[in-house]
């Protein structure tokens, strides 16, 4: 006999753990490279820490939808639409998520890192504090030169 259907028999409540609705975040890559890119790439898994967003709460997808929590959009090339998006997507006109070039693409050219680097400094400021830095006027441009060299060296 099943042991769920032993304790039901016996009258007894079973309890299970509620656990809350967890948050999707949307990573958008190129419809070419949909199947080969892998939740193992050392820049994504960096990148993802860094700004303390697990693996696990991400999706893969190819079409950016107007009701879609992007996190990263690594395609190439963008549509003008979705760079409109990007901003305008809150009040403060400040950009609401990271733009790149493909992983391909990143994995090889220094200049994307580095100002992959700068838009999670902007966005993300708790990345600072994962390298031990406090975020003051005088060191922040010397620590984000430092930290783009060390995103080169994935």
């Amino acid at each position: 006999m099943n042991k769920m259907a032993y304790l039901d028999a016996m009258g007894i409540t079973r309890w299970t753990i509620r656990r809350p609705k967890r948050q999707v975040f949307t990573l958008l890559i190129d419809d070419k490279v949909a199947g080969q890119v892998t939740s193992e790439h050392p820049i994504l898994l960096t990148v993802l820490g860094l700004i303390g967003c697990p693996i696990e709460d991400c999706e893969f997808s190819d079409k950016d939808n107007s009701d879609a929590n992007i996190l990263w959009d690594l395609r190439s090339p963008k549509p003008e639409y979705a760079l409109l998006r990007r901003v305008n997507q809150n009040a403060s006109n400040k950009p609401s998520y990271l733009i790149s070039k493909p992983l391909s693409e990143l994995e090889s050219d220094a200049a994307e890192k580095k100002a992959l680097w700068q838009q999670i400094c902007q966005l993300y400021p708790q990345a600072l504090l994962v390298f031990g830095d406090k975020p003051d006027a005088e060191s922040e441009m010397d620590s984000e030169t430092d930290k783009a060299k060390n995103l080169n060296e994935i």
